[in-house]
């Protein structure tokens, strides 16, 4: 398959990532790998294994059969921007934050709420 078939995991990857507003470092981290190996991935140089690859689709709010090369994503670069909207009005770290936590298997994510609960409420028991 040619590298820019648009159809390929790479292309999918970028585009994706692009319109979610996300840099490369950020899904990375996700990810638990430095950028340059994530950057592999975009480029079509290496694959991610299949764990990663279910971690992108929760990233992207995907299946992770529509990342794989051959199937058609589905949606427009419009319908993802609007998927996207609100997280544009984030900052940067809050959009690494959520990234992280998308990255998440489910009891490490109770965990976290649990953590933020906790956070949340010894703040709003310290203001009068």
């Amino acid at each position: 398959m040619d590298k820019d078939d648009t159809r390929s995991l790479a292309y999918k990857l970028r585009k994706c990532r692009l319109s979610a507003g996300l840099s490369q470092k950020q899904i990375a981290q996700a990810l638990g790998l430095d950028r340059s190996a994530y950057s592999c991935y975009e480029r079509g140089t290496s694959m991610p294994n299949i764990q990663n690859l279910q971690k992108l689709a929760d990233i992207f709010h995907l299946s992770p059969a529509q990342l794989l090369p051959g199937n058609d994503l589905g949606i427009t670069v419009s319908d993802m921007k609007n998927r996207y909207n609100p997280i544009y009005m984030l900052t940067d770290q809050e959009r690494s934050v959520i990234v992280r936590m998308r990255a998440l298997d489910p009891s490490q994510r109770e965990r976290l709420e649990d953590f933020l609960d906790e956070m949340t409420k010894e703040e709003s028991d310290d203001t009068p």
